[in-house]
Protein backbone atom coordinates (compact mmCIF):
# COMPACT_ATOMS: atom_id res chain seq x y z
CA UNK A 1 0.00 0.00 0.00
CA UNK A 2 1.41 3.37 -0.92
CA UNK A 3 1.97 5.99 1.82
CA UNK A 4 -0.93 8.22 0.74
CA UNK A 5 -3.43 5.37 0.79
CA UNK A 6 -2.07 4.13 4.11
CA UNK A 7 -2.46 7.64 5.56
CA UNK A 8 -6.05 7.90 4.23
CA UNK A 9 -7.01 4.56 5.78
CA UNK A 10 -5.37 5.45 9.08
CA UNK A 11 -7.06 8.88 9.15
CA UNK A 12 -10.44 7.26 8.47
CA UNK A 13 -9.93 4.84 11.35
CA UNK A 14 -9.05 7.68 13.73
CA UNK A 15 -12.14 9.66 12.74
CA UNK A 16 -14.46 6.66 13.10
CA UNK A 17 -12.89 5.71 16.44
CA UNK A 18 -13.44 9.22 17.81
CA UNK A 19 -17.23 9.16 17.27
CA UNK A 20 -18.03 7.16 20.45
CA UNK A 21 -15.83 9.48 22.50
CA UNK A 22 -17.64 12.53 21.14
CA UNK A 23 -21.05 10.97 21.79
CA UNK A 24 -20.01 10.07 25.34
CA UNK A 25 -18.80 13.60 26.03
CA UNK A 26 -22.03 15.04 24.65
CA UNK A 27 -24.10 12.72 26.86
CA UNK A 28 -22.11 13.80 29.92
CA UNK A 29 -22.59 17.45 28.99
CA UNK A 30 -26.33 16.82 28.55
CA UNK A 31 -26.51 15.14 31.99
CA UNK A 32 -24.70 18.07 33.59
CA UNK A 33 -26.96 20.58 31.83
CA UNK A 34 -30.10 18.73 33.00
CA UNK A 35 -28.81 18.67 36.60
CA UNK A 36 -28.14 22.42 36.43
CA UNK A 37 -31.66 23.06 35.13
CA UNK A 38 -33.14 20.96 37.94
CA UNK A 39 -31.07 22.87 40.49
CA UNK A 40 -32.15 26.23 39.07
CA UNK A 41 -35.81 25.18 39.00
CA UNK A 42 -35.73 24.08 42.63
CA UNK A 43 -33.89 27.25 43.70
CA UNK A 44 -36.56 29.38 42.01
CA UNK A 45 -39.34 27.52 43.83
CA UNK A 46 -37.50 27.88 47.14
CA UNK A 47 -37.01 31.63 46.64
CA UNK A 48 -40.67 32.19 45.78
CA UNK A 49 -41.83 30.15 48.77
CA UNK A 50 -39.51 32.12 51.03
CA UNK A 51 -40.86 35.36 49.60
CA UNK A 52 -44.49 34.29 50.00
CA UNK A 53 -43.88 33.20 53.58
CA UNK A 54 -42.30 36.60 54.25
CA UNK A 55 -45.32 38.31 52.68
CA UNK A 56 -43.33 39.99 49.92
CA UNK A 57 -45.06 38.37 46.94
CA UNK A 58 -48.79 37.82 46.38
CA UNK A 59 -50.32 34.36 46.67
CA UNK A 60 -51.36 34.18 43.02
CA UNK A 61 -47.77 34.80 41.90
CA UNK A 62 -46.34 32.28 44.37
CA UNK A 63 -48.92 29.64 43.48
CA UNK A 64 -48.38 30.05 39.73
CA UNK A 65 -44.59 30.06 40.04
CA UNK A 66 -44.47 27.00 42.32
CA UNK A 67 -46.86 25.20 39.97
CA UNK A 68 -44.73 26.05 36.95
CA UNK A 69 -41.53 25.01 38.72
CA UNK A 70 -43.16 21.69 39.73
CA UNK A 71 -44.16 21.02 36.12
CA UNK A 72 -40.71 22.02 34.89
CA UNK A 73 -39.13 19.70 37.45
CA UNK A 74 -41.29 16.80 36.29
CA UNK A 75 -40.34 17.47 32.65
CA UNK A 76 -36.65 17.80 33.47
CA UNK A 77 -36.61 14.58 35.47
CA UNK A 78 -38.28 12.73 32.59
CA UNK A 79 -35.72 14.13 30.15
CA UNK A 80 -32.85 13.29 32.47
CA UNK A 81 -34.06 9.70 32.78
CA UNK A 82 -34.50 9.41 29.01
CA UNK A 83 -31.09 10.80 28.10
CA UNK A 84 -28.98 9.84 31.09
CA UNK A 85 -25.62 8.24 30.45
CA UNK A 86 -26.09 6.58 33.85
CA UNK A 87 -28.96 4.05 33.41
CA UNK A 88 -29.03 3.31 37.14
CA UNK A 89 -29.95 6.94 37.84
CA UNK A 90 -33.67 6.27 37.34
CA UNK A 91 -33.73 4.21 40.54
CA UNK A 92 -31.03 6.11 42.39
CA UNK A 93 -31.29 8.24 45.50
CA UNK A 94 -31.01 11.31 43.27
CA UNK A 95 -34.17 10.43 41.35
CA UNK A 96 -35.98 9.61 44.59
CA UNK A 97 -34.93 12.98 46.00
CA UNK A 98 -36.22 14.72 42.86
CA UNK A 99 -39.54 12.92 43.26
CA UNK A 100 -39.76 14.02 46.91
CA UNK A 101 -39.04 17.60 45.84
CA UNK A 102 -41.82 17.41 43.26
CA UNK A 103 -44.30 16.08 45.83
CA UNK A 104 -43.29 18.79 48.31
CA UNK A 105 -43.82 21.46 45.65
CA UNK A 106 -47.31 20.06 45.00
CA UNK A 107 -48.08 20.33 48.72
CA UNK A 108 -46.65 23.86 48.80
CA UNK A 109 -48.93 24.89 45.96
CA UNK A 110 -51.94 23.47 47.83
CA UNK A 111 -50.84 25.28 50.99
CA UNK A 112 -50.56 28.59 49.14
CA UNK A 113 -54.00 28.07 47.60
CA UNK A 114 -55.38 27.49 51.13
CA UNK A 115 -53.34 30.40 52.57
CA UNK A 116 -51.82 27.91 55.00
CA UNK A 117 -48.41 29.40 55.78
CA UNK A 118 -47.38 26.71 58.30
CA UNK A 119 -48.07 23.98 55.72
CA UNK A 120 -46.14 25.95 53.07
CA UNK A 121 -43.23 26.32 55.50
CA UNK A 122 -43.25 22.54 56.13
CA UNK A 123 -43.26 21.93 52.37
CA UNK A 124 -40.33 24.30 51.95
CA UNK A 125 -38.41 22.39 54.61
CA UNK A 126 -39.23 19.13 52.79
CA UNK A 127 -37.84 20.61 49.59
CA UNK A 128 -34.68 21.72 51.36
CA UNK A 129 -34.17 18.37 53.08
CA UNK A 130 -34.60 16.55 49.76
CA UNK A 131 -32.21 18.89 47.94
CA UNK A 132 -29.18 17.81 50.00
CA UNK A 133 -29.34 14.13 48.93
CA UNK A 134 -30.01 15.17 45.32
CA UNK A 135 -26.98 17.46 45.33
CA UNK A 136 -24.87 14.75 46.97
CA UNK A 137 -25.93 12.20 44.35
CA UNK A 138 -25.28 14.58 41.47
CA UNK A 139 -21.84 15.47 42.84
CA UNK A 140 -20.84 11.80 42.93
CA UNK A 141 -21.56 11.32 39.22
CA UNK A 142 -18.75 11.89 36.72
Amino acid sequence: MDPVTRFAVLASCVVVASFPLTASAQAADQDQHQRELVSSTVATAEAVLDAWLAGTVPAHYAKRTVSTMGKNLTDLIAKQQAFSSHPADSSSGTQQAFQRIGAALDRAQQAIRAADRPAAARSLEEVRSAVAPADKGAASQP
